[in-house]
């Protein structure tokens, strides 16, 4: 099936226990990766778990194409549902089959550049109704507005009009060099007024637009 739009920051959260598979893919690597631990986390309690997190990559499977099922269907000691991430393209197509037809309550979460719509890898998630596909694209200005306000806020930090212009002309196109950006002026605004001015704005952030 595909995700996309206001459906996505829900499915993040909670993806349901039909899903087998997610795919997520695009330009944006930064919110492609975000997004990734997001789902992971919200499948396995964190990124990192090993009783319950496994990371793979398309070399991991040249002699084994079954692998990535086994690690799908494998218990997760301590209980609770396993994710298995796995960076690469198309030629995770057979695999990722496998995997979302394999017995298991896991999740196998493909982490992917931009792929084309006939790809076979992205048909697949799109089509399958046990899988998804998540296109992750530079921010427009209504996303970029809401990533500042959020991370902003999430540190008791308010924005004004001309500051928030500026963070949004200037911020780049990838979500991860933005969220980093943004994450130094929190920490330059520790022990100042809870509101970011312009020249807060100005003093931490340069012009990143053409980055990502």
């Amino acid at each position: 099936m595909k995700i996309t739009g206001r459906q996505i920051d829900s499915f993040l959260d909670n993806p349901g226990e039909a899903i087998a598979a997610v795919l997520i893919f695009g330009p944006d690597q930064g919110l492609v990766r975000e997004r990734a631990d997001r789902i992971m986390c919200a499948v396995a309690g964190s990124t990192d778990d090993p009783f319950r997190t496994a990371a793979l990559n398309e070399q991991d499977l040249s002699d084994d194409l079954d692998r990535l099922a086994a690690e799908r269907s494998a218990m997760a000691f301590g209980g609770g549902r396993r994710a298995v991430r796995i960076d690469g393209g198309d030629k995770l197509a057979p695999a990722v089959e496998r995997a979302i037809a394999a017995d298991g309550d896991g999740v196998v979460i493909v982490v992917a550049s931009e792929l084309p719509p006939r790809s076979k890898l992205r048909k697949l998630c799109e089509g399958a109704s046990n899988a998804a596909a998540i296109p992750c694209y530079a921010d427009d200005a209504q996303a970029k507005d809401q990533v500042i306000r959020e991370t902003l806020a999430a540190a008791n930090l308010t924005i004004g009009r001309e500051a928030l212009a500026y963070l949004a002309a200037n911020l780049g196109n990838d979500r991860l060099i933005s969220r980093r950006e943004l994450e130094k002026l929190v920490l330059y605004m520790k022990g100042a007024g809870p509101e970011v001015t312009l020249a807060d704005a100005q003093a931490c952030v340069g012009d990143n637009a053409g980055r990502g």
